[in-house]
């Protein structure tokens, strides 16, 4: 068995999150979820059981969820930007840049941090991309479970598709 994605629907079929194949399976298997999609060809069996191999569950009970935020690192400034370059677009040297300069007051937010070659950083320095003349090719936003890992499933795209 390996551990593929699975998708996890509220109540509600809303999507609350993605899980591994095995917690899904323990859902299923204790009466918490129900299987809404699965592989067609693949069945998973036991001693007494036989599941179609989840792809999508649901839960069958509601539960009430926050959109969890992270803690910023370096490594989730990249993943939120595609490990780009705001400025130019290149994937090579990324570093983390400040867009207000920290000497300026600037704080280490999700909305003050973007990846940045070294090139593009050391040309803005201590200045604002507007003070630099070096427009910012996207916005930075704090990124939430849905907005990261979960819209850009295939799973979740192939499901959004089906309605």
């Amino acid at each position: 068995m390996n551990m593929e994605t699975i998708l996890v629907l509220n109540a509600d079929y809303t999507p609350l999150n993605l899980t591994t194949f095995r917690r899904a399976l323990k859902l299923i298997m204790k009466g918490k979820a129900e299987i809404v999609k699965n592989e067609e060809e693949e069945v998973i069996r036991s001693e007494k059981l036989a599941y179609p191999k989840p792809l999508i569950i649901r839960l069958l009970n509601y539960i009430k969820s926050k959109i969890k935020t992270f803690k910023v690192n370096r490594s989730r400034i990249y993943k939120r930007d595609n490990h780009e370059c705001a400025y130019c677009g290149s994937k090579k040297q990324l570093t983390i840049d400040h867009i207000i300069p920290k000497s300026r007051g600037g704080k280490n937010t999700w909305n003050n941090l973007i990846s940045s070659c070294l090139s593009c950083n050391l040309k803005k320095g201590d200045r604002t991309p507007d003070e630099a003349g070096m427009p910012l090719r996207f916005t930075a936003k704090v990124p939430n479970l849905l907005s990261s890992d979960l819209y850009t499933s295939k799973i979740w795209i192939e499901y959004k598709e089906s309605f």
